[in-house]
């Protein structure tokens, strides 16, 4: 297979002099795949390079097929030992909080291990941080095409699992939860299913559904079909993008390429001219010529924010003193959101086991907007088992109706007998803080300086998200098992633990290296269709770009971002269907 997948590097070069290529984008993951694909499907010629190689070929959850039974104790989840196994090396500089992400080099890149969460982000949020034409686009239809895209058209009707949970079941957890949190939901919000990236049930006979989304399934089927449209050159790392300013004339005849819709570097605009590439196998370093082609990163916060440093687009300024540029920013504001969370199991006893099920809604906790995730007898996906270890363990005894365990009996115990697990967490925003930084420094790994320096430490907020988790364990023990309250809660059963802050990177939400412009004027390192400022050919589509790290699984919102890219450079391009129409052309696909 690694003969039938394999392309050659000077060939790629030799049509990229020839001007083949109207995009080359950097990375295969969320961001890059998705562009690929979208841009091939439009029939442009795209160049993908990926660092890695074709490592897996779907989503591990397709592959590994986890035992969720595992996911429910603090035994690893299959997702979780094949990512903290590949995941590569990032080091921290002095005085940095522990960074325990790191990237994954392969087709598909981080799409192929992730947790499938797929909420979006609340409008507040978007109108405060996000450019506007951004937040209008995300609600009025770039949200709608993303969701679809990694659900395969198969939750139109309803949220996964709504057609297949009990519906008394549901609804009385629901309204278990409201009574908890009457007052905390912020308005225009309400408690529902948190939405995951999956098609679980053929959608016609003898069609296989497509299980866990990931960028690499369509890569490998263009792929495997010889498309004329999409090169995929792997083990290959892109070093530096190598740039000039352009002063030819924005339609000249000279620079035309085989392909009219290819995009002409603009007079007075600086553009890419070459990329390095290293060939990870013989460590061979080659340049190919970009000149006629739109370039596009999307090798992650950490990796592009690494090429842009090693490229020297910090120091960049445009020739045209008009054009708003902020490069001194490049690298800069790494942050990740703060996500606090709390797990408790309780011995199921005699009653059956309710369905597993993930609710969530936002609310207004410790001052601020924070998504709260409530999983009932389902296990994380990803990070969740041993990053974030069971806190309390609860026997149902003939004598005391609710008794703590010791947790080591209980860690014993879970094992072998029937326990129902509840997991609270608490996921807040985060500013970008210039203080943390991609360190531009050459070392065989990415280096970066983070902290975080306004997490919800202090005794009011502590106490705030302790008071909430208590109050969702004793609610939804009752829920799960009435008969030992006896006619109510207890008042005397104990606090619940305090909640344990998430590492930095744990779920690789991490943003905002190479941000977009914010509302009022918020200086960026790109405006808002995502190209960075002063290049008429550079653009990047990644978590880096985002403004603020959302209370919310970033992933479909970058979904929607690729979407949004690829139909605005098709359209650059002299793709004359109106936005509409492209939007409803995506979504029949």
């Amino acid at each position: 297979m690694e003969q039938f997948l394999a392309v050659d590097c000077n060939t790629v070069r030799m049509l990229c002099d020839l001007g083949v290529y109207e995009y080359v984008i950097v990375g295969s993951g969320i961001g890059g795949g998705i562009l690929a694909e979208e841009l091939a499907k439009k029939k442009r010629k795209v160049l993908l390079i990926e660092r890695g190689g074709p490592t897996f070929s779907t989503h591990i959850c397709n592959t590994a097929r986890p035992d969720f039974s595992r996911g429910k104790d603090d035994s690893p989840e299959g997702n979780e030992v094949v990512y903290n196994t590949i995941k590569q090396r990032v080091q921290t500089a002095e005085d940095s909080e522990p960074y325990v992400g790191g990237p994954i080099y392969c087709l598909g890149g981080r799409s192929n291990i992730w947790g499938l969460w797929i909420p979006q982000i609340d409008s507040d949020t978007l109108e405060e941080h996000f450019p506007k034409k951004i937040s209008d686009d995300l609600q009025g239809y770039a949200y709608r095409n993303a969701f679809n895209l990694v659900t395969n058209h198969s939750q139109t009707d309803g949220i996964y699992p709504e057609g297949i949970l009990s519906i008394d079941e549901l609804n009385e957890a629901k309204e278990a939860l409201g009574r908890v949190l009457d007052g905390m939901i912020l308005p225009g919000h309400s408690i529902g299913l948190g939405p995951i990236a999956t098609e679980l049930i053929s959608p016609a006979p003898y069609r296989f559904p497509q299980g866990a989304y990931s960028a690499v399934v369509p890569l490998l089927n263009r792929i495997y079909a010889r498309d004329e449209y999409l090169t995929v050159l792997m083990d290959t790392e892109v070093l530096q993008v190598n740039h000039g300013i352009s002063d030819v004339e924005p339609n000249g005849a000279s620079q035309e390429t085989p392909n009219s819709r290819g995009r002409i570097p603009c007079d007075g605009l600086m553009y890419v001219k070459s990329l390095t590439i290293r060939t990870t196998s013989n460590k061979q370093i080659n340049q190919i010529c970009t000149e006629r082609s739109k370039v596009i990163l999307c090798a992650g916060t950490i990796g592009t924010a690494t090429i842009a440093l090693n490229s020297g687009l910090q120091y960049c300024n445009p020739p045209d003193s008009s054009q708003k540029c902020h490069h001194s920013l490049v690298g800069k504001g790494l942050i990740d959101h703060e996500i606090w969370g709390v797990r408790f199991a309780k011995m199921r006893g005699d009653f059956p086991s309710k369905d597993p099920m993930n609710l969530q809604c936002m609310i207004d906790i410790c001052g601020s907007r924070a998504l709260l995730t409530v999983t009932i007898n389902a296990n994380f996906f990803l990070a969740g088992s041993t990053s974030l270890p069971i806190a309390e363990y609860w026997e149902v005894n003939p004598i005391v109706p609710m008794l703590p365990m010791d947790p080591e009996k209980g860690r014993r115990d879970i094992k072998n007998s029937s326990f129902d697990t509840i997991a609270v967490l608490i996921e807040f925003g985060a500013e970008l803080d210039n203080r943390n930084e991609v360190l531009k420094i050459p070392a065989p790994d990415p280096v970066i300086r983070i902290r975080r320096r306004h997490t919800h430490t202090d005794e009011e907020s502590q106490e705030e998200m302790q008071d909430l988790a208590t109050r969702i364990r004793n609610t939804v023990m009752y829920w799960l098992n009435p008969e030992p309250f006896r006619g109510g809660i207890p008042i005397e059963l104990p606090k619940a633990p305090r909640l344990s802050l998430l590492g930095f990177g744990v779920f690789s939400h991490e943003v905002g290296t190479m941000r977009m412009d914010g509302p009022g004027n918020r200086p960026g390192v790109v405006d808002e269709n995502l190209q960075v400022h002063g290049f008429s050919n550079l653009s990047v589509c990644d978590l880096s770009v985002f403004p603020y790290s959302p209370p919310a699984n970033p992933t479909l919102t970058l979904t929607a971002l690729s979407l949004r890219l690829a139909q605005h450079l098709t359209a650059e391009g002299g793709d004359t269907r109106s936005e509409s129409e492209s939007s409803d052309s995506s979504v029949q696909q």
